[in-house]
């Protein structure tokens, strides 16, 4: 990618472009998983496992770099506001969205953030903007899946879908920032000590 300005945001770029192949790749085939899961009443099961890996995922990752006590108090807050929206979601597959586009979200803002380093008299990224393009380009990518749903066979266009995959980008951009203010904080009070 000759437009990339450095092999950080090289990387970002492809790990999120790969993973967002993957899930236009796999927008056919999943139904056929998501029905066979449905007719052995599984869905809701590997739905729940799906978000306790990845709950597990982040914990793992905060304690093996020792977060603070203010980090651990946030990560609670943003549990409880995953475990409210998927108990407002009613159709089960669509809790996948939230995993989906929210690590694709985060992928982009991290690419995002190595481009602004990367950028001549840049010392670091502006946070909103960098969180405004990543849920950008993620809406973009939720609205694009929805428009090859469309003209697949066993899927539908569904203009709520689209939503659903904004709404999972904001609120997992929205988790970061959370966790990277609880973090700069804790470092602040922590060097004044």
């Amino acid at each position: 990618m000759a437009w990339t300005r450095s092999a950080s945001e090289r990387r970002w770029w492809t790990l999120a472009l790969v993973y967002l192949a993957g899930i236009y790749l796999s927008l056919y085939p999943l139904q056929f998983a998501l029905d066979f899961l449905r007719t052995r009443n599984l869905l809701r099961l590997t739905m729940g496992a799906l978000f306790v890996v990845a709950g597990a995922a982040v914990v793992a990752a905060m304690a093996r770099r020792r977060a603070t006590r203010l980090e651990w108090l946030v990560l609670g807050a943003i549990g409880a506001t995953y475990l409210l929206l998927l108990s407002r979601m009613t159709i089960i597959q669509e809790r996948l969205h939230l995993l989906e586009y929210g690590l694709l979200a985060l992928a982009f803002r991290e690419a995002l953030v190595a481009r602004a380093a990367a950028s001549p008299g840049s010392t670091a990224a502006r946070p909103a903007r960098t969180a405004a393009g990543a849920l950008g380009l993620t809406a973009l990518a939720g609205w694009v899946d929805e428009g090859i749903q469309g003209i697949l066979p066993n899927r539908v266009y569904d203009l709520r879908d689209v939503g659903f995959n904004a709404l999972a980008a904001a609120v997992a951009l929205a988790a970061a920032a959370a966790l990277g203010w609880a973090a700069r904080r804790a470092r602040r009070s922590h060097g004044s000590a």
